[in-house]
This record gives C-alpha cells, sequence and structure tokens, in this order.
C-alpha cells in the first residue's frame, strides 16, 4: 500500500516495486511493467520505470474522482521464457484542500411582516463540501448582521443551516436587510476555504403608525375673515 496526495506533480515517486531472482548475471536482470490499472482512465495516471520498479506519478489526479487505485505489476526477464511474478499495488489518494463549500438553497423567504414574532425562519441551506476528514468540516455563520436581528443555526449531520428572526423586525427603522452568510472549512482554521452568499430579507410594512402633525405646525393658527363663503 502506498500513499500519494492528489496535488502530486506529475513525476513525482509514489512506491518503488521490488523483485528478486535467484539466477545469476543477465539472467537475473529483472523488468517490470503495469499490466492494469482500476479504475481505468482515458490517460494513465501512473507509470513505472521498468528497470528500476519506480512507480511515478503520470497524470493529475483527484480524489474527489478516484480515492485509490489498484496497479497491477509483473516483473520479469529479458528472454521471458520462464514466465513472470505478478503483484498489486494499492495507492490510496491523499485528500488536499482543494474544494470550498458549495450552498445549495433549499428556501429563502423574501419578506418578513414588521409585527412579526421573533422566531421566523427566512431561509434554509444546504452546505456541503466535496473534500474529507477536517478539510470537509464546516463552519457556518452569519458574518455582517450589526443588527442582531437574525442568527443562524447550523447542523452538521444534516449539513443544514437555516436562518432565523431574532426579534420582530420594524419597517420604519430598517425596510430591507442584506445578510452574508459564510461557510469556512477545516473549521475555520489556517488552509480554509470559504463561500459567501447574501440573503435579501424586505420587511413589509404593517399600519402600526397613526397620523402625527408636524411639530412645526402646533399649535395650528387659522385666520378666517368673517362673511367667507361655504367652501
Amino acid at each position: 500500500i502506498a500513499d500519494i496526495a492528489e496535488n502530486a506533480a506529475v513525476g513525482d515517486a509514489v512506491i518503488t516495486m521490488r523483485a528478486s531472482d535467484a539466477d545469476i548475471g543477465l539472467n537475473a536482470v529483472i523488468y517490470y511493467r503495469i499490466v492494469d490499472i482500476a479504475p481505468s482512465s482515458v490517460v494513465a495516471p501512473f507509470v513505472i520505470n521498468n528497470g528500476s520498479g519506480v512507480i511515478t506519478v503520470a497524470s493529475s489526479l483527484d480524489r474527489e474522482t478516484h480515492a485509490s487505485y489498484d496497479i497491477t505489476v509483473q516483473a520479469f526477464n529479458a528472454d521471458q521464457t520462464t514466465g513472470f511474478a505478478e503483484a498489486v499495488v494499492t495507492v490510496s489518494v491523499a485528500d488536499v484542500n482543494d474544494n470550498a463549500p458549495v450552498f445549495a438553497v433549499l428556501m429563502e423567504r423574501e419578506s418578513v411582516a414588521e409585527n412579526s414574532a421573533a422566531g421566523v425562519q427566512v431561509a434554509s441551506y444546504r452546505v456541503t463540501d466535496r473534500d474529507s476528514g477536517l478539510n470537509q468540516t464546516l463552519f457556518v455563520a452569519l458574518s455582517n448582521d450589526t443588527s442582531d436581528a437574525f442568527t443562524l443555526a447550523y447542523n452538521a449531520s444534516t449539513q443544514q443551516a437555516d436562518v432565523y428572526t431574532t426579534r420582530p423586525l420594524d419597517r420604519e427603522v430598517i425596510a430591507m436587510y442584506n445578510i452574508t452568510v459564510v461557510a469556512e472549512d477545516r473549521l475555520g482554521l489556517p488552509g480554509f476555504l470559504a463561500s459567501r452568499l447574501v440573503l435579501s430579507v424586505l420587511v413589509d410594512d404593517v399600519n402600526d403608525n397613526a397620523p402625527v402633525f408636524d411639530a412645526a405646525t402646533d399649535p395650528v393658527v387659522v385666520h378666517v375673515v368673517e362673511h367667507t363663503p361655504l367652501s
């Protein structure tokens, strides 16, 4: 079994295959060849040096496409009259943090009535990451809600993030909120990748304000000339 990072460069060594031969001289010289790689690819991901037995990377790897390969190697003599030996080596492709989190919209509410109680759900998202381990462990939060009017609940097991109001809203104070939802992999630790989206929420008006006179006209004094016609 061998391990290689998915961002390994072409030419990087993976493992050296070793076989032995009890003969002497030229009869003991061993050559190597790859006879099968599973799963198969249009472009071979690995090659072997037929003299040294060193297997190297031959093309770009992607753990999210193939997490491991089984490479069948044959060892043989130059005249190939005595048959060959065959071995299978499994190469595990180690994850590199090369995929940012992805949002899928499950629900977005365009507006909330200003007299609504706290706890109104305004959005729901599925947040995923194609990497593995720590590289797919997410930190999801609101990044710019200075009004403290919204909160986000993230469930890692279901990969679901839900946004709720924290208090009644007042359209006469703020008529629309633009909320940024951010997802960081690696729990936001060094080397993380992040994705963001902006949720816009309109506050629907409710008739909660009585008419008032402008203070500049209070008290109101009107002079009427006597015998003024009706209307």
